[in-house]
């Protein structure tokens, strides 16, 4: 949506509350499986919970983040500001959905740089706390 809609994406933004409200709302829904039909509602939804939940967690839910001393709604505004600095960065990009062997095979060439992200194995936090060990393995 970020590259292909980004306006229509940022517009429904502007009409969506920063309201605990309307997070505990879209966290019952998503957390039993619901997903808007609508592309951009789907994508702002998700976006949303992502940066309203307490630590930017979505694997489960973890409450509505708020803060004394910082102005979440005002943070996650700047969020949104700068969104369409990702979408003219992902104007000319390809993202694939396959083995990391077939994406070298298919686009290894002599300009090619690849950004490869490890896995991060059996982390629930999306990261992976234990010291990697790098083997070397053949690629072809």
């Amino acid at each position: 949506m970020l590259r292909d809609r980004p306006e229509e994406l940022v517009e429904w933004f502007d009409r969506e509350p920063y309201s605990r409200e309307v997070h505990d709302d879209w966290v019952e829904k998503f957390y039993n499986g619901y997903r808007p039909g609508d592309d951009v509602e789907r994508a702002g939804q998700f976006f949303t919970l992502r940066y309203t939940q307490w630590g930017a967690k979505y694997e489960t839910p973890s409450g509505f983040g708020t803060s004394k001393s910082r102005a979440n709604a005002q943070s996650f505004d700047n969020k949104i500001d700068i969104l369409d600095r990702f979408a003219e960065r992902f104007a000319d990009v390809t993202i694939e959905h396959l083995d990391w062997a077939d994406v070298l095979e298919k686009y290894d060439a002599a300009k090619t740089v690849f950004y490869c992200d490890p896995s991060y194995g059996a982390s629930n936090e999306g990261y992976c706390l234990r010291r990697l060990t790098m083997t070397p393995t053949p690629l072809f």
